[in-house]
């Protein structure tokens, strides 16, 4: 891709004070676009913001807070949004997220646990991206949505409601494909493997080495190789890339 491929492009990036949504800001940032991070601490968006403004002063970028499990949070920032740049941005990627706990199985996994993850997770999905879908559709804005799911969204032992939720991170991705492409507002979501993140870093060394051990790449993955693969389908070099879930993984053989 051009390293100006986003340039001119307004692009909203969830979860975007730490971890994939960091890098992904600092990478957007890269290929021209006016970012907007959004993460639920407003002082590590700001973090960002402040951080990738150091890197090229020319273009000033925004933070705002927002609660993705909580639809008046999200549709404040849509509001925030439109109130600042007079327009919703014409592309989305939605990094914001939680782990839970890899320890829980279904024999000990709390409904309190379950509903949290399955909160911000799938519930976050769903109202970031039918807000802004729709705020695209309403401004005739041919638009970019890419989510975040996961390698375990097939199922892994141990987690079951980050399993059930990166599920339905996919099947959310497809529909608002199908109900938004007549609109040219295309969504994919990305399926990475492990990757070294602080919401990862509290796996224990001995899964992390089995990982590894089952990886082509004998590697968990950088978070800035997933961001490379999000601005790849949030730019025009994925125009007809649509309803599609991209596993990046190093080549995980189950």
């Amino acid at each position: 891709m051009d390293h100006k491929s986003l340039n001119e492009k307004l692009i909203l990036i969830t979860g975007g004070g730490s971890g994939i949504g960091k890098e992904t800001c600092k990478l957007a940032a890269r290929f021209g676009a006016t970012v907007i991070v959004a993460d639920l601490n407003k002082i590590t968006a700001e973090d960002t913001k402040n951080e990738i403004e150091k890197e090229d002063p020319s273009r000033k970028h925004v933070a705002f807070r927002v609660d993705v499990a909580c639809k008046d949070s999200v549709e404040q920032l849509a509001l925030d949004i439109v109130n600042h740049f007079g327009k919703p941005p014409s592309a989305v990627i939605h990094c914001a997220g939680v782990f839970g706990h890899i320890s829980e199985s279904h024999d000990n996994c709390s409904e309190n646990s379950w509903q949290i993850v399955i909160d911000v997770n799938l519930k976050g999905t769903f109202l970031i991206d039918t807000t802004f879908a729709k705020l695209m559709k309403e401004n005739r804005i041919e638009g970019s949505i890419v989510n975040i799911s996961s390698m375990f969204k097939d199922g892994a032992t141990g987690n079951p409601p980050y399993c059930a939720s990166k599920a339905g991170v996919c099947g959310i991705t497809k529909t608002i494909a199908l109900e938004f492409g007549p609109s040219n507002i295309r969504c994919n979501a990305v399926a990475p493997g492990a990757i070294d993140t602080p919401m990862s870093r509290n796996v224990p060394a001995e899964i992390v080495e089995k990982y590894n051990a089952g990886c082509a790449l004998k590697r968990i993955g950088r978070p800035e190789e997933i961001a490379s693969v999000c601005i790849f389908l949030a730019s025009e070099a994925s125009s007809y890339v649509n309803g599609i879930v991209l596993e990046a993984h190093g080549g995980r053989v189950p």
